[in-house]
């Protein structure tokens, strides 16, 4: 499948690169965020980063230098690849391009941000990541706590690499690629383990519904008072 996959996509490497490390499990949840660049030559690279929410491995990169429609038609491959991925392009600015066009073409996954700034329920989302002073901090920590407590399996070598160069810049206090070198990789990881943190909280939140259903149902039928031993009942 990776073989097939790569066919599929456009590897010149003044357009951009695709390496896969693990090919799609039927039975795992992916995540695919997205750091979106101008695509302008001597510009940022985009980068697309993806994570598997079961085991948080990283699965594949996509990484090169391209316009951000293109790279929204990129994007809706590899993450229909991986079991149509949980979408999370950051839309700050040239973000806005891709993500109408996985819009435009019925992605089916897309990431939906809380915005805690709102009041009506129905203003509360968005479509896509954004980052600014606030979540920028809450995704670099997250970022930077897994990798301290080896959570997160990196496969890929300018991945750590470009984690190696994201040092705090002693003049403005900002974590940022030191000079020389790019963020695109770390930045777009960041946003990836954000949408794993997010999917593992919801399949959390899942279960302990599941449980407490389940409670009710055994109360209900005289079976609660047969209980033995932490979520399990005696017949």
């Amino acid at each position: 499948q990776g073989g097939s996959l790569r066919t599929r996509f456009n590897l010149d490497p003044r357009n951009g690169n695709l390496r896969v490390y693990d090919d799609p499990d039927p039975s795992k949840t992916y995540v695919l965020g997205a750091d979106i660049s101008d695509g302008v030559r001597g510009g940022d690279f985009s980068c697309g980063q993806v994570l598997c929410v079961e085991n948080f491995r990283q699965v594949a990169v996509w990484h090169g230098l391209i316009e951000p429609t293109e790279f929204g038609k990129e994007l809706w491959m590899l993450g229909r690849f991986y079991n149509t991925a949980l979408m999370m392009p950051e839309v700050n600015s040239s973000g806005g391009s891709t993500l109408s066009y996985l819009v435009k073409n019925n992605y089916p996954s897309i990431y939906r941000m809380k915005l805690q700034d709102t009041i009506e329920p129905e203003e509360s989302e968005r479509l896509g990541w954004r980052t600014n002073i606030h979540t920028r901090r809450l995704m670099l920590d997250d970022l930077r706590a897994c990798v301290k407590d080896n959570l997160i399996h990196v496969q890929d070598v300018e991945t750590l690499d470009e984690l190696k160069t994201f040092v705090k810049n002693c003049m403005t206090g900002k974590m940022e690629a030191a000079p020389g070198n790019h963020d695109d990789r770390v930045m777009a990881l960041a946003i990836a383990v954000q949408g794993v943190v997010t999917l593992r909280d919801e399949i959390k939140s899942r279960a302990q519904q599941d449980q407490d259903y389940m409670d009710v149902i055994r109360v209900r039928d005289g079976a609660s008072q047969v209980a033995v031993g932490r979520g399990g009942y005696s017949g």
